[in-house]
Formats: C-alpha cells, sequence, structure tokens
C-alpha cells in the first residue's frame, strides 16, 4: 500500500483531524502495547498529507467482541460530528473482531467521507480495491473466534482435571497458590483448593439441622449468624442468608466431588455479550481429600432438603415474567425510590408495594425503616407533578412528549407484531383442527386422530386465551391514536406502569426520591412521604434548549390520610370563626359526621400536646412503637 499516491486534503483550517484507534483484548496486556499499535499504525500517514496532522487517540482494554465499548460509542460520536478526516488502526481488529462490526464500521465511515487507513491490513480505502482487501481482513480475524474460543476451552479442562480452575472457594474451603498447594503436607500438590478442618464439624452440625431436626429455611442460617460463623470469603454480605447455606449444602464437593463449567456462555452477536445458561452436564472430579462428609451421608441430606423444601418453587427460566430481562430494566418506581434512613433502593415487598431493601431480615446492613410504598400511588404522584410543572417549560413539555410518543409507538409496534403471530398461529392450528375432523367425519376411526385433534383443540384455547389477555394487557384503547387528541395523563400513567425505557426519562426528571417514614401520634401508624427533586432542565439540555430550570424540592404524601386528619384543617377553620359550635353543628356545616369533627379535635390537642405543627411526626430514629411493623417471616 502505497499512501504517497493519493494526498488528502483537509477539511479543517487546523490540519488533518486523525482518529487512532487502539486496543488489547487481556489484563495481561499493558499500555505501552496499545501504545506500539498507534505508533505502527501512525507510520502508515507519512506522506498523506502537506497538512499537519492533528491526532486523537482511543484506546482501551477490552474484548473486540464487545459492540457498545466506550471508546467505540466515541469514536461514532466524532464520526458523526464531522470531526476526523482519517481513522487509522493498526488492523481492523482493534474496532471490532466481529466481521459483521468491521465490515459495518468502515463501510460508515466511508459513508460519511471518511478515510480508512490499516497498515497491519494493508487497507486504505481511498485506493480502487479496499472492498477486496476488507472483506480478506474481516474474515481473517473471525477465522481467530472459534479458534480461540477451542483452545481457552480445552486448556481450561484440562487445568480442572489437573487440580486448577479454582474461581471461588465456599465455606470450609480456601484457595491455594501452586507454592501453597506443594507446601502443604498430605495435600495434592496441583490442586489449588484445600478443605478447612475446622469448618467439618460447623457442616456436619448443619447436616444434623436439617436431618434429625427437620430445621430449614431461614432458622438454620440465624443459627449460623447467632453462633458468629462467617459466612466465606467470597459473600459480599458479613451475613449468611438461606441462599447461601443452601448452595453450601447443595454442592457434592463437600463429599469430594469438584465441578466446573456448571453455567455455559453462549455469546450474544449482536452485542458482543454472553447469555447463561445452566450445563446439565458439568466437568467432574473427585479428590478424597475435599471431603467434609461421605457421599451417602450428603445424599441423605439431598434427601432430607427435597423433603423439606416447599413443592412449589417460584417460576424460572422461560415460565418466569422477567426471563432474559436484564435487572436494571425495571419500572417507576423501582430501582428508584431511596430510602431516606439509610440511602438504599426500595425492593418490592408484596403485590404492587416496596420498601427499603435493608429491612429484610436476610440484610447485612439492617435498617429500621419497614415503611411500605404503593406503586401505584408513587407513579400518579410523580405524573401529576411533572404535568403541573410543564406548562412553565415548554421545551421541557416538548421534549417528554416526543420522547412518550415514540416509546408508545415502539410499544404499539411491539403489541400489533406480537398479536400478528398469535393470530397466524391460531389460524394454522384451526386448519389442521378442520383437516382432522373431515377426516374422522369420512369415517376415519383411527384413536391417533381423535387424539391428535383433541391436542390441537387444547392448543387452540390455550392461544385465544393468550390473545385475549395479550389485547386486555395491551393499553392502548384509552389512548387516542394521534398524536394531537392522546390524554397526557393517561399516556404517561401508561409508560410508567410498562415501560423501562420511561422509567429512566422519570429518573432523570426527579433524580431523587428519597422515602422519609413518618408517623400518626394517636395510632402510632408509620407512613411514606416522598421528597423530591424535580429537574426539568435535563429535558430541556437534552432538547438543546435554552434558558435551564433550576431544580426544585417537593415534598409531598404517598398515602391517603385518614378522614379525621384529612378534614383536620376545615375543622379548625370552622372552630375558629364559630367558637360556640357543638361538633354536630360543625359536622353539618362541612357535610361531615360530629365522630369525624371529634377526632379531628382530639387529634389537634395530641398534636399541640407533642409540640408539633403538622399532623405527623418525622421519624428520624427507629421509634419505640410502630404499628404494624412486628417481626414476620422474611422481613
Amino acid at each position: 500500500m502505497n499512501h504517497n499516491i493519493q494526498k488528502q486534503k483537509p477539511r479543517h483550517p487546523d490540519g488533518l483531524h486523525i482518529l487512532a484507534i487502539g486496543r488489547v483484548s487481556t489484563l495481561m496486556q499493558n499500555e505501552s502495547n496499545i501504545e506500539a499499535g498507534y505508533k505502527y499504525a501512525e507510520q502508515g500517514l507519512a506522506g498523506i498529507t502537506d497538512a499537519p496532522l492533528v491526532i486523537k487517540r482511543l484506546g482501551e482494554q477490552s474484548s473486540g467482541m464487545i459492540v457498545d465499548r466506550p471508546t467505540m460509542l466515541e469514536a461514532y460520536s466524532l464520526l458523526d460530528a464531522g470531526w476526523p478526516d482519517v481513522v487509522v488502526m493498526e488492523d481492523v481488529s482493534k474496532s471490532y473482531r466481529n466481521p459483521r462490526w468491521i465490515q459495518a464500521f468502515v463501510q460508515d465511515c466511508v459513508d460519511l467521507d471518511v478515510r480508512v487507513i490499516a497498515p497491519g491490513d494493508n487497507l486504505d480505502t481511498f485506493e480502487e480495491n479496499w472492498e477486496v482487501l476488507l472483506g480478506a481482513a474481516a474474515m481473517r480475524h473471525g477465522l481467530h473466534i472459534p479458534d480461540t474460543r477451542r483452545r481457552v476451552r480445552r486448556t481450561a479442562t484440562k487445568a480442572f482435571h489437573d487440580g486448577g480452575m479454582v474461581l471461588r472457594a465456599r465455606y470450609g474451603y480456601m484457595k491455594l497458590t501452586a507454592q501453597q498447594a506443594k507446601e502443604r503436607p498430605d495435600h495434592p500438590e496441583n490442586l489449588l483448593i484445600a478443605r478447612l478442618p475446622e469448618c467439618t464439624k460447623t457442616i456436619q452440625h448443619l447436616r444434623c439441622l436439617v436431618v434429625d431436626q427437620d430445621m430449614y429455611g431461614h432458622p438454620v442460617a440465624d443459627w449460623l449468624n447467632d453462633n458468629d460463623v462467617p459466612p466465606g470469603p467470597y459473600v459480599k454480605q458479613d451475613r449468611w442468608q438461606w441462599k447461601h447455606v443452601i448452595d453450601l449444602l447443595r454442592d457434592p464437593i463437600l463429599y469430594g466431588l469438584r465441578r466446573f463449567r456448571k453455567v455455559m456462555h453462549q455469546p450474544i452477536f449482536a452485542t458482543g455479550k454472553h447469555r447463561r445458561q445452566r450445563n446439565d452436564a458439568p466437568e467432574c472430579e473427585h479428590w478424597a481429600c475435599l471431603a467434609h462428609m461421605t457421599e451417602a451421608e450428603w445424599r441423605e441430606l439431598q434427601a432430607a432438603l427435597d423433603n423439606l423444601s416447599p413443592k412449589t418453587r417460584p417460576k424460572s427460566g422461560v415460565d418466569h415474567p422477567r426471563h432474559r430481562v436484564p435487572r436494571s430494566d425495571s419500572v417507576t418506581p423501582h430501582q428508584h425510590a431511596t430510602c431516606a434512613i439509610c440511602g438504599a433502593f426500595g425492593y418490592p415487598s408484596g403485590d404492587g408495594v416496596v420498601k427499603c431493601k435493608n429491612a429484610w431480615r436476610d440484610a447485612s446492613k439492617r435498617c429500621w425503616n419497614h415503611v411500605e410504598v404503593n406503586c401505584e400511588l408513587a407513579r400518579e404522584v410523580l405524573v401529576d407533578l411533572i404535568l403541573a410543572r410543564l406548562d412553565r417549560h415548554p421545551q421541557a413539555r416538548q421534549a417528554l412528549f416526543d420522547a412518550a410518543w415514540r416509546e408508545m409507538e415502539r410499544q404499539s409496534a411491539r403489541s400489533n407484531h406480537r398479536l400478528s403471530e398469535l393470530d397466524r398461529e391460531i389460524e394454522k392450528l384451526r386448519q389442521q383442527e378442520a383437516r382432522l375432523l373431515v377426516a374422522i367425519k369420512d369415517g376415519v376411526k383411527l384413536s391417533r386422530l381423535r387424539d391428535e385433534a383433541e391436542a390441537i383443540r387444547q392448543s387452540l384455547k390455550t392461544l385465544e386465551r393468550q390473545r385475549a389477555n395479550a389485547t386486555e394487557a395491551d393499553g392502548m384503547t384509552s389512548i387516542a391514536a394521534t398524536r394531537e387528541k392522546f390524554d397526557p395523563r393517561t399516556l404517561l400513567l401508561h409508560l410508567a406502569r410498562t415501560s423501562f425505557e420511561f422509567a429512566d426519562i422519570l429518573r432523570r426528571i426527579v433524580p431523587e426520591l428519597r422515602i422519609q417514614p413518618i408517623q400518626q401520634i394517636d395510632t402510632g401508624q408509620v407512613r411514606p412521604r416522598a421528597i423530591l427533586r424535580i429537574d426539568l432542565g435535563a429535558l430541556a439540555h437534552d432538547n438543546n434548549g435554552s434558558g435551564r430550570s433550576q431544580p426544585e424540592f417537593v415534598t409531598v404524601d404517598l398515602f391517603t390520610p385518614p378522614v379525621h386528619i384529612e378534614w383536620l384543617p376545615a375543622v379548625l377553620r370552622v372552630k375558629e370563626e364559630y367558637p360556640a359550635w357543638s361538633y354536630v353543628k360543625i359536622g353539618r356545616h362541612l357535610k361531615i359526621g360530629y365522630m369525624t369533627v371529634k377526632r379531628a379535635r382530639d387529634y389537634h390537642k395530641l398534636m399541640d400536646k407533642a409540640g408539633l405543627a403538622e399532623p405527623y411526626r418525622r421519624l428520624r430514629k427507629a421509634p419505640r412503637y410502630a404499628s404494624r411493623w412486628k417481626p414476620r417471616s422474611g422481613s
């Protein structure tokens, strides 16, 4: 490749803008490897211009299979902004390893009139046959993927059977270095994990608790915590949870059987990430020196656990409603509302309610705040507060409605696609059913045909039920079909209930949503109060608007107040205007019962006695008594 053939004129007055991309794959490589790649690539720039070179370098340590790497996102951002004249890299695999994305990146650069130079692949998009060279380079780099995968797998498998590949050690075991394994007496020198003899007594006692005393669940974890048994070196929390106990007791390493590759990681070529799948046939190797119990004792323990475990297990796999949904995806107020006492997120604690995750019994940092927030009420409050302020910020209003409408269109498209699939499946089954019925009427008396017809009929009922449920859950019928006529509140509430993307928008508008516990002074009941920071300027900024608004702090109660507290201001106002009026007369004037008036007056006396100016006491420490806060199973 001779870069002196075609010189390039810069598009910028300060010189020719060069974007240099570098990457290393493994942690063993360091910045010097990236620097060497830069120098090699930049040698190919000699003679391509007489103007000064303005070079910007982007490099990182990451897998080339990852699509949304920070450097590549920044590179695309610079390309969209028109900054580079030339993209240079040692070879095209420094952008991506997947041939699919190598081709896309280089072609995107060419579409934007940006030259690509990769000396290691003899590639220059200013040459006539650059497509041929790009295809050959992409194929060459793509061939390394399966070869590397096979090499890594066979090396890891051999290392496991030789005693290595110790990833994490459970309670009762410790990882060893190669030197420690050689120096340890009566221990195989290649085995890089060792049993801790001092833990055998505890593990055997756990077995007795389950097998002999039928103890199951959190009481076993509580026994370990009460006796200050450390949960193991790799447990993030400093307390045992039942999950930690069950994982330990179910592990066959307790009788010396090591397992490897229990989970397989299948690549997702669209993103470069991986999907975890359970491996029913992992690699196994037995080491007698690792046993805390015999195999017979372990199998007796498994039978006891099976007998004590709940017969109805939680849904998993494709049956789980959040199958293949990332944990970071959630609707409002999940992963949004935080505890004002400890700062932790609220976790679901029932049907449509959340409470502080540290209030659960298994939390390592226990929080006394057990107040629960109704999710639907929180969504309504958020939407109403935002809508009430949008009229003062027209640019934020436009940005929010644009984003909401785009999300609604995406939801509608997904819903229509799903309904179309169900319609096709239903029509196909109806045709099959019709053909079988004709065959049966014509005198065919095979019982197999009747069984097949019955199976099709049951499948048809299931699909029709799924279609009815999908239509009912669509939720779009109450929202106008045109953008000019839709009801903003209805649309925003629907998206707040269903859309992960809209939840991210709400988190930007309301970056702070703290749940403060407040206590009713006559009953001791603790209720949630929200302290919000609303920043509509986040939307205006995203929409390139001027005059960014200042954040606003708002306090609002997330509950329906009792009747006597709701009418308290009105009762006090009437009593002040007409001091001689009785409870009955005040009640008639306000059109409420006289007992409501009496309870309101009594509550006001309690407020005066407690020195409070508002009906609720703000809690900063655990109250001595809180209605409905007595200990429950799991909390």
